[in-house]
């Protein structure tokens, strides 16, 4: 089950809430160590389990690879695995 705030949802340029979680190092990170507030944030949680978000994947790169340069920073969330 997810917390309350995911569930909601947010909407285009609203703040999300600051959250930690294990890096692939195991050591924790927190969202807001991770963004800066002149940079777009994505933000996405998916698991390999979810065949949607598998499919977001590529099209999550590709965007990626064209606007990191313009400051856009892509967070990929893994949900309920383990590392």
């Amino acid at each position: 089950m997810l917390p309350a705030w995911a569930q909601g949802g947010l909407d285009v340029g609203q703040q999300a809430p600051d959250f930690s979680a294990a890096g692939s190092d195991g050591q924790a990170l927190r969202l807001s160590a991770m963004t800066a507030a002149n940079r777009a944030t994505v933000v996405h949680f998916w698991a390999t389990w979810c065949a949607p978000c598998m499919c977001e994947m590529p099209e999550l790169d590709v965007l990626y690879r064209k606007l990191k340069v313009q400051g856009m920073t892509l967070l990929a969330v893994n949900v309920k695995e383990a590392a």
